[in-house]
């Protein structure tokens, strides 16, 4: 199979499943689907490990210090959860900006990588993200996954084995020893992606850098060292970003106020908070969030 061929026949599943804008899950574990008609603002997210394909249009990430701009036939894989800004830099209503990403599940991959005595880099600098150009068998791959969108009744049996070959795919790939290091035991790319999972999931706690260090079996310089190698960050300032993301979407989706937000998510300071806020969004947090209040209304409207 082409690959051009390859991604006109995603591109049309794509087309078929989505005829308006939007990004959603759809309806098969771990994946979503996404399209847009027109170029968007750069907005904040969160990046899961996963692997996303783009069908048609362009798009622009900026992740940590890095940046990426892909378009058809690009694979943006995330290795570890990670804090982003995002748009779309083309598209039209002839032309769509069309995707599809399957999350990344470390246990398989890890699996896949043991079965396949796939070696890791003696240097583990890279960072959380990588970019690759998909071939022909990682495209027929997620054709058949799309596909499954019609056929539910087959979806519990062919799933997991699509999702596997994906897997395998993506190990496969120039990419394949960074993935492998991520998910492997006693890489520093996987005690800083668990140092990572930790920090998510108690954002709003005081963090000890030197007990999170103990934890994941590193001493504090050196988890400094990778933690920033890989994800242009320290650990404080990864917290600071998963604190500023979460009080927005407070703001935006749940009418919370400016100050209650941020003690929400673990300031202490409003002054603190609306500083580092505008920082990182370039208005300050009341302005910011009516502005994504109105454009949310606006997009149901036109729904």
């Amino acid at each position: 199979m082409d690959i051009s061929s390859g991604l006109s026949e995603l591109r049309e599943l794509l087309l078929r499943r989505l005829p308006d804008d939007v990004m959603m899950d759809a309806g098969l574990t771990g994946v979503r689907i996404g399209r847009r008609s027109q170029a968007n603002r750069p907005e904040a997210c969160l990046y899961t490990p996963v692997i996303a394909l783009l069908a048609g249009g362009r798009k622009h990430s900026a992740v940590g210090a890095e940046e990426y701009d892909y378009g058809p036939g690009d694979c943006l894989l995330v290795g570890m959860d990670m804090p982003a800004l995002f748009y779309v830099s083309e598209a039209s209503a002839d032309d769509p900006y069309l995707g599809v990403s399957l999350r990344l599940d470390p246990a398989v991959l890890s699996e896949l990588a043991d079965k396949g005595g796939m070696t890791v880099p003696s240097r583990e600098e890279t960072r959380a993200v990588a970019l690759i150009h998909a071939d022909n068998a990682l495209v027929d791959a997620f054709i058949r996954l799309v596909r499954l969108l019609d056929c539910p009744h087959d979806a519990p049996y062919l799933l997991p084995l699509i999702v596997r070959e994906i897997h395998y795919r993506a190990l496969l790939s120039p990419a394949g020893p960074w993935l492998a290091g991520l998910c492997r035991e006693g890489t520093s790319g996987r005690q800083v992606a668990e140092a990572a999972a930790w920090i998510r999931e108690h954002f709003r706690l005081r963090l000890n850098v030197e007990v999170l260090a103990r934890q994941v079996g590193m001493g504090v310089s050196t988890l400094h060292h990778h933690f920033r190698a890989m994800t242009a960050m320290s650990p404080l300032q990864y917290q600071k970003r998963l604190r500023l993301m979460e009080a927005r979407r407070l703001m935006v989706l749940e009418a919370c106020d400016a100050a209650s937000a941020g003690f929400s998510v673990g300031y202490e300071s409003v002054s603190q908070f609306s500083r580092e806020y505008r920082r990182l969004f370039g208005l300050p947090p009341g302005r910011d969030a009516e502005e994504g209040r109105r454009k949310r209304a606006g997009r149901r409207q036109m729904s």
